[in-house]
């Protein structure tokens, strides 16, 4: 919340509205979006990470996610069918590991029987996300862009 002190003349609104502009044009805006990544999808933001199954890939390689399905921010949302074009999400991998054990237990008939797993994961973490220069202004009425 910011709070300024009420203008005294029309003169000081002006100051004060300039001031308020340049403080929200600083800060940009939280964009997200969703990730499809061998068979599941993800929703994720820049600074988040994310553990998927075992990829092929070293650990410190930067990896582009081109199958992106949705993304926005809190003023807009831009939803592909099935896929958004020219949005891509660029992520590094962190680590590459194997899961805690886990522990299945069959019981059959005279027989017992442990199977222990261990399912290899990796760890992305989000850098950035990277949207189109050209996106369309933002419709006041959100049923002018549905197909007919």
């Amino acid at each position: 919340v910011l709070l300024l002190p009420p203008p005294r003349s029309p003169r000081d609104k002006g100051v004060a509205m300039q001031r308020c502009r340049a403080l929200f044009q600083k800060v940009p805006e939280a964009i997200f979006a969703v990730v499809q990544l061998l068979g599941h999808q993800y929703k994720v933001s820049t600074g988040d990470v994310i553990q998927t199954d075992r990829m092929l890939c070293a650990v410190g390689d930067r990896i582009r996610l081109r199958k992106v399905l949705l993304a926005g921010t809190p003023t807009w949302t831009a939803v592909g069918r099935p896929l958004l074009e020219g949005f891509e999400v660029v992520a590094e991998v962190e680590e590459q590991g194997q899961a805690p054990v886990v522990i299945n237990f069959k019981m059959a008939m005279r027989r017992k029987k442990w199977i222990e797993t261990r399912h290899p994961y990796t760890l992305l973490r989000v850098l950035h996300i990277k949207a189109p220069e050209n996106l369309p202004p933002p419709s006041q009425d959100p049923l002018t862009h549905l197909p007919k």
